[in-house]
């Protein structure tokens, strides 16, 4: 796995990950947003579903990638490790699987290491929430064709719970994983 501390810019003039890329657009993102990408370690439990693709092609990137297996409704605990280089995210699927990814910074795009998979985000504020949008892929440093995967996220507040949908699928529209879940990170 890629350390954390191969990011360069990390600090974004000394605030923390998510604040710093987001800027004054930060304060408009709702509180329970806030809370839990506001630059801070803490842990926060929910409940999640994850559909995996069956093709053979979604198997492989899922090993490189380390990405969760199927389960439905199941729980889901979110450890989040902040320091001055980045975030470490742990995040448990039932009593099943762990996924683990760095996140850091690099010429003002989020990056996500899980597994030989690197991703560069656009963070984008809408209504108060925000969008991962993929600018650059990945897989063990070689960069892939952007048009061979579509990978979509969003973070919202739903119900007053921090609400994430994740999706990623080859050209064709050939699942990879999709997982959709919330988190109770109320005050």
């Amino acid at each position: 796995m890629t350390e954390i501390t191969d990011f360069t810019d990390m600090a974004v003039g000394g605030a923390p990950l998510f604040p710093g890329i987001l800027g004054g657009d930060f304060a408009r993102l709702d509180a329970c947003i806030r809370r839990v990408h506001g630059g801070g370690s803490g842990r926060w439990r929910g409940r999640v579903s994850v559909e995996r693709g069956a093709s053979f092609m979604a198997k492989v990137m899922g090993l490189f990638a380390s990405l969760p297996g199927a389960t439905a409704d199941t729980p889901i605990e979110v450890d989040i490790e902040a320091s001055t280089h980045g975030e470490r995210w742990s995040r448990v699927f039932g009593d099943r699987s762990r996924m683990v990814s760095t996140l850091g910074v690099r010429g003002g795009l989020l990056v996500e290491h899980l597994g030989l998979v690197s991703a560069h985000f656009r963070l984008v504020v809408r209504d108060a929430g925000v969008d991962w949008v993929l600018e650059r892929l990945s897989a063990a440093g070689l960069p892939l064709p952007g048009h061979l995967i579509r990978i979509s996220a969003r973070v919202e507040v739903r119900e007053g719970r921090y609400h994430f949908a994740v999706a990623a699928a080859l050209r064709g529209g050939v699942r990879l994983v999709r997982y959709e879940g919330w988190l109770d990170a109320s005050a």
